[in-house]
């Protein structure tokens, strides 16, 4: 008989966005910048980096266009830090 063994679930101790703000620095891109390019304003671009705001499909998708980030990663890091960290 098979033993099976129990394997520890791992999960995303950060947020999709932890990841875009590791990213703007190497592309020398401000906050005011990158909200001007998603077209979304410089507060709620502030409220995503600071984890007041969940990220949308429309800014995943908008993310990955401008620095390459995979959109599908993105929604699936974001949705997992919710779920175990709200």
């Amino acid at each position: 008989m098979l033993r099976r063994v129990e394997l520890p679930h791992y999960y995303h101790e950060t947020a999709a966005v932890d990841s875009l703000h590791d990213v703007l620095p190497f592309y020398q891109i401000s906050a005011e910048k990158i909200a001007q390019q998603l077209g979304i304003s410089t507060p709620q671009i502030l409220k995503l980096l600071a984890h007041k705001n969940c990220l949308t499909t429309k800014d995943a998708q908008q993310i990955e266009n401008m620095c390459g980030m995979s959109a599908d990663l993105l929604l699936k890091i974001d949705a997992d830090y919710q779920r175990n960290y709200s």
